[in-house]
């Protein structure tokens, strides 16, 4: 749950256009059909009375009704949360790399289908910490992410299977609890197949889908 960024105790519902704050339902204001915070909101009106005004509307409080800026209306896009949309991505890839691991540390088969599930959590993460925006750089974001993610998941499963053969063969394991990324490259290689390609394509796919998308 994110909060409100003035009420924390309140859920958010939406996010200001311009400044990303979370808002809840009583800090939501609109302008020009568009959702803003209160300070965003009076700061779009004051301009536009501004503009309105410069271009010979009469120098009164508050803006008529018949105001020119309606028929154009100020329409700031704000620049896409692209660190947010990273954590989160971030967050999905490590969840999903940590599950995939788990399923094979307890089924000693490496499912390679699972790598789906990583490439999903990556791109629903990415789209989430976007505030329900995508396009085309949170989906590249959010398919680099994923194959790091499934690189990762990788890692953990060849490191736990080194490490258990280091034990039942009576090999001093690494110190640290990880073996070194030069074996890791060779174990890796000399194991992986096309249906890993396959897998890591469609779970790359699965990453790119949401971003893509949703809109910018």
């Amino acid at each position: 749950m994110i909060s409100c960024a003035t009420h924390a105790e309140r859920e958010s519902t939406a996010f200001c256009l311009r400044c990303e704050r979370p808002l809840c339902a009583a800090c939501s204001k609109t302008f020009a059909g568009k959702t803003y915070c209160e300070t965003c909101a009076a700061d779009l009106e004051r301009k536009a009375e501004e503009r309105y005004q410069g271009v010979g509307g009469p120098a009164t409080g508050g803006l008529p009704v018949d105001l020119p800026v309606m028929t154009a209306p100020i329409t700031p896009t704000a620049p896409l949360p692209y660190g947010r949309s990273l954590l989160f991505a971030i967050l999905g890839g490590a969840l999903g790399a940590l599950l995939w691991f788990a399923v094979v540390a307890a089924t000693d088969l490496k499912l390679g289908i699972v790598a789906i599930g990583v490439g999903i959590l990556v791109g629903r993460g990415a789209v989430f910490g976007a505030g329900g925006r995508g396009g085309q750089g949170i989906a590249l974001l959010s398919v680099v992410v994923a194959i790091v993610a499934m690189g990762a998941g990788e890692y953990l499963m060849i490191n736990h299977a080194v490490l258990k053969y280091m034990g039942e063969h009576q090999i001093a394991p690494p110190a640290s609890g990880f073996i070194g990324l030069n074996l890791f490259a060779k174990v890796y290689g000399a194991d992986f197949g096309f249906m890993d390609l396959v897998f890591y394509g469609i779970g790359a796919h699965q990453a790119w889908r949401p971003p893509a998308a949703a809109p910018e």
